[in-house]
């Protein structure tokens, strides 16, 4: 483990680089300890002590996914996997100035609420192109906000490891414009993650929305955090999404029906069907009358661009998974 960012020296830890008594000062978890234990272990060490450059700290596994050093591409990648995992973010919109439709903000002095953020909670899904997109009525308070101001920020969590500290979960935050958007799709999809959402997605005050990003703000981890300037890097391509979207719901009729076995041994007992296909990954619910939760996500170790990378990307999970 010489090129690793830490040395196991029985219950104490050397970090090169740092003072030669670092290792009688703090002490480091053993290989036997749980990930979460070494991994809170070793953020406080590097409080103290100011470790390897940063280009070797990015080689720690006990790192998050999104790391600053490592490449733009995948960070990307790795930010928009947490929001097509993610079935909740908060959304946060501007309180409306004065005047029925007003963009500007009023005087504090005579609306102290105006221009004032406002966080709520939303169920989350993605287009083809990894954007976000939420079914959202137009008599909740936070659509009134955005008929006025379309701008918004979305945080959204990473729900699958979730540690002592919370401020070590990975987390994104989208900044953009959200905006109704009647493409079918986006329902169709809406729908597939979210099933239970049917009984109400026809009501006449709901509506299909997409947020345009503009920028993103990353955070794998303590102290692990960067901007993504260029909104394009955190989507899939055009011309991917298109074929996809065009190939989505035979496609996930077609591996239902040729990898029912593959679906149980990954997603687990019972019967499995395929209900929405990206780049990034499938979902899937189990077979039978809508199910009271959210699509369990299948995440592909890389984006795929075709039918046929997805069946293979599929294949390659079931033999990753003991």
């Amino acid at each position: 483990m010489a090129g690793s960012l830490h040395l196991f020296r029985g219950r104490n830890c050397v970090t090169p680089g740092a003072p030669q008594d670092a290792a009688r000062e703090t002490p480091c978890a053993s290989p036997g300890d749980p990930p979460r234990v070494r991994h809170q272990r070793f953020m406080l060490r590097l409080l103290k002590h100011p470790g390897p450059p940063a280009d070797k700290r990015a080689d720690c596994p006990a790192m998050s996914e999104i790391r600053a050093s490592r490449p733009l591409s995948v960070r990307s990648q790795a930010a928009r996997k947490l929001v097509r995992r993610a079935v909740r973010a908060a959304l946060c919109t501007a309180l409306p100035g004065l005047g029925p439709g007003s963009r500007a903000v009023a005087d504090p002095d005579a609306d102290p609420l105006a221009g004032a953020p406002f966080g709520s909670l939303v169920t989350l899904a993605t287009d083809q192109t990894g954007a976000p997109v939420l079914l959202l009525s137009r008599l909740a308070e936070h659509t009134r906000n955005l008929t006025a101001d379309p701008r918004a920020a979305l945080l959204v969590i990473d729900s699958d490891t979730v540690h002592a500290n919370p401020q070590e979960d990975a987390r994104v935050t989208l900044l953009g414009r959200i905006a109704p958007d009647p493409d079918p799709a986006l329902r169709r999809r809406f729908l597939a993650r979210h099933p239970y959402a049917e009984m109400y997605a026809g009501f006449a005050d709901f509506a299909m929305h997409r947020m345009t990003v503009t920028r993103a703000h990353v955070v794998g981890g303590f102290g692990v955090a960067g901007w993504i300037e260029d909104p394009e890097t955190l989507l899939v391509p055009s011309d991917i999404a298109t074929a996809l979207d065009a190939a989505e719901e035979a496609a996930c009729a077609h591996l239902t029906r040729t990898r029912a076995g593959d679906l149980t041994r990954i997603a687990g007992p019972g019967a499995w069907r395929v209900v929405a296909l990206d780049a990034d990954g499938l979902d899937v619910v189990p077979d039978g009358p809508p199910d009271s939760g959210p699509a369990l996500r299948l995440a592909f170790a890389q984006p795929v661009a075709s039918v046929e990378d997805a069946d293979a990307a599929l294949i390659a999970l079931v033999a990753e998974d003991p």
